[in-house]
C-alpha cells in the first residue's frame, strides 16, 4: 500500500504533476474498484439510513485528525457515502427523474479534474481548448473562427505559472456546519 507519507516531504503527495502519475493511477484504479465493488454487492437500490442516522455517523469524522493513507480514506467513503447511497442503477428502483449511468461519461468525468481546462474570463486567462469549447465551436481559432484563441481572448503563454487572482472572500465561519 502507498502511503501519502512516504513521498518525498518536500513536495506535496497528493498533487498530480509529472512525478505523481504513477500514484494517480492506483489511486483512480483503487478508487473505481470500491464503486466498482459496491455496486456489484448491491442486493437493494437504499440502505433505508435516515438522515438524522447519517449525520451521526458524519459528525464522528474529526477533521483535525486527517487520514494519511488512501486506503483509509476509501474506508470512510465507503463508510459515509457508498454504504448508504442510493443506487438508482438498481433493478428494483423506481423513479423518473434520473437516467442509468453511462460508462464514457464517467470516464469523461475523470479528464475533467485531472486536466482542468479552465476558462476564467475575469482573471483573463483561458486554455486553447477552453476557449473553443466554451463557443462550441472546433474551428481553429486562426482558421477565422469567432471563437477566441490566444490572440484573441487569453494572454500569450508565459514561461512562469499565472497566479489566480487575490480573493476577498471573507473568512469561514467557526462554527460547525449543519447538517441537517
Amino acid at each position: 500500500m502507498l502511503r501519502l507519507a512516504d513521498r518525498d516531504p518536500e513536495r506535496h503527495p497528493a498533487l498530480l504533476d509529472g512525478d505523481t502519475t504513477a500514484h494517480y493511477r492506483e489511486v483512480v484504479a483503487q478508487g473505481a474498484e470500491r464503486v466498482a465493488s459496491a455496486i456489484s454487492r448491491t442486493d437493494r437500490p437504499f440502505s433505508g439510513v435516515t438522515p438524522g442516522e447519517l449525520e451521526t455517523t458524519i459528525a464522528r469524522i474529526d477533521l483535525d485528525a486527517p487520514l494519511h493513507d488512501v486506503e483509509a480514506a476509501l474506508d470512510e467513503i465507503e463508510r459515509i457515502y457508498l454504504r448508504d447511497a442510493v443506487y438508482f442503477h438498481h433493478p428494483r428502483y423506481l423513479a423518473h427523474l434520473n437516467c442509468p449511468v453511462a460508462i464514457p461519461a464517467l470516464l469523461a468525468i475523470g479528464f475533467i479534474p485531472a486536466a482542468w481546462q479552465a476558462r476564467i474570463k475575469d482573471a483573463g486567462v483561458a486554455t486553447p481548448s477552453a476557449a473553443v469549447t466554451a463557443q462550441g465551436s472546433t474551428a481553429r481559432p486562426e482558421e477565422g473562427s469567432s471563437a477566441p484563441g490566444p490572440n484573441t481572448d487569453a494572454p500569450a503563454a508565459a514561461e512562469e505559472p499565472v497566479a489566480a487572482p487575490p480573493t476577498d472572500a471573507p473568512a469561514a465561519a467557526e462554527e460547525p456546519a449543519s447538517h441537517g
